[in-house]
């Protein structure tokens, strides 16, 4: 009846270092990505058998070519502060968010001197229109640092949520279907991750490039106990699974996310699904539309902006208004009609997160260039 609501999010670190390694890497907390930068991927949904064959190689000095790869679905995620969102409350200790555009999921983490952990999910993660939250405790560790060849680790994880339904539905009793109001859910997944980084070599991409990367191997095993609380009932056991996911990332250091992702077969020594990827046209976005950003003299209020926000300080000369989502597509351009030095810019038409601002003069030279974070 419900959906298993929580994906393992491919959110992992990345390495771009030279051809023809001749040692392993380290991946440290330097090589997460940063808030303010975009990730885009593509996946290939019908990877090539000579694409298995390069994926099952592990050890040292091993050469991964995955030039055959081909993109059939992309997808990028946004990385903003947690307080930007409309849930970082509720993750007090996130110090990251990563927002995918395909699904809508806020995914927050908390990266350290330790490692990268997940800490909590939140999205239509039961696909019924409202938003779920979900706590990982005490997290999901996606890697450990400092991390290299031959690195292991054992992580536990429980994750819980509960939130009103308020929605009818349709439970299973002896094999019975039973529509019934559904007042709440709740459901819990204990997780035991097994990680190893068990190969070290070079990656080569479909954009003909060749990475200097580490190989990690996961065994993922979760047991799924789901309820819903009816009424004239009480809680009912909904859904109970436990099953074992098998994983295989491929790093290196400084592009922020993964080169490659895939889920594997360990009996068959073959890949399952798709295999998901750095974009080869614009794997990384650090920069927005090329620019580097001034020394902050104007100031904004709100932000966080809702409906509205107002630039003050603003030079005499500043005539035109330009704003960019966090790729760096352009949403708008507007002239700057000044008040004793401020101007207001209508933000309720847009959606939670991170835009960049730029103000320029009548000849269209630069004046100011900044960020500001919309939630509604």
């Amino acid at each position: 009846m419900l959906k298993k609501f929580l994906p393992i999010l491919s959110i992992t670190i990345g390495a771009l270092a030279n051809a023809n390694a001749q040692s392993a890497i380290t991946l440290t907390e330097n090589d997460i990505i940063a808030v303010g930068n975009t990730a885009y991927l593509v996946s290939d949904t019908a990877a090539l058998s000579s694409i298995s064959t390069e994926a099952m190689k592990n050890g040292a000095n091993v050469s991964w070519d995955f030039s055959a790869l081909h993109s059939h679905v992309s997808d990028k995620i946004d990385f903003v502060t947690p307080s930007s969102t409309t849930y970082g409350s509720y993750y007090p200790t996130a110090n990251l968010c990563a927002i995918t555009q395909s699904t809508g999921y806020n995914a927050y983490f908390t990266n350290s001197s330790s490692g990268f952990v997940m800490t909590g999910l939140v999205g239509d993660l039961l696909d019924k229109g409202m938003d779920i939250k979900a706590f990982l405790s005490p997290g999901q560790t996606l890697i450990e640092f400092p991390s290299t060849y031959q690195s292991t680790f054992n992580a536990p994880y429980v994750a819980t949520t509960r939130e009103y339904y308020g929605q009818m539905d349709t439970i299973v009793i002896s094999n019975i279907k039973f529509p019934v109001l559904i007042d709440s859910v709740y459901a819990k997944y204990t997780y035991t991750v097994s990680s190893e980084i068990d190969g070290w070599g070079t990656v080569k991409m479909p954009n003909g490039n060749t990475y200097d990367a580490l190989r990690q191997k996961n065994a993922e095993t979760e047991i799924d106990s789901q309820f819903v609380y009816i009424q004239t009932m009480g809680w009912i056991l909904a859904d109970a699974t436990n099953y074992t996911t098998n994983r295989l990332r491929w790093w290196a250091n400084g592009v922020g996310y993964a080169l490659a992702e895939c889920k594997y077969n360990p009996n068959k020594g073959k890949i399952k699904g798709e295999v998901q990827y750095v974009s080869s046209t614009n794997p990384i976005v650090t920069s927005i539309a090329g620019i580097d950003f001034d020394q902050e003299s104007i100031s904004l209020f709100p932000n966080p902006a809702s409906n509205q926000i107002k630039f003050s300080n603003l030079s005499s000369n500043a005539s035109q208004l330009t704003v960019f989502d966090i790729a760096g597509k352009e949403l708008n351009s507007t002239n700057i009609e000044m008040n004793n030095g401020t101007c207001n810019l209508n933000t309720a038409q847009y959606s939670n997160g991170v835009y960049i601002y730029h103000i320029t003069d009548l000849k269209g030279n630069s004046i100011q260039k900044g960020k500001f974070n919309v939630i509604h």
